[in-house]
């Protein structure tokens, strides 16, 4: 995960410390529901070629941005227990 978050600072040259970080837990979320939501979204379009119904697809999206957020908040106050 520090990874990640090494290379989001570089590239948007930010200063690493601990308030970004936090900013982080929620920004790699944001974007990773983005294309959880547009994989979704092509998926019904083109490979099921049926429409789901808006309430399914909310419910989805919740469920995974749920499940990514508490990851890496998981993984970002494990920090260093996982090394040793």
């Amino acid at each position: 995960m520090r990874f990640f978050h090494f290379i989001i600072f570089r590239v948007l040259h930010i200063e690493y410390n601990h308030e970004t970080v936090m900013d982080m837990i929620f920004i790699i979320p944001t974007f990773a529901l983005i294309l959880f939501c547009l994989a979704r979204f092509v998926e019904m379009k083109f490979v099921d070629k049926k429409m789901k119904p808006l309430k399914v697809l909310i419910r989805d999206c919740v469920i995974f941005f749920a499940c990514v957020l508490i990851s890496n908040i998981a993984c970002s106050n494990m920090g260093g227990s996982i090394k040793n």
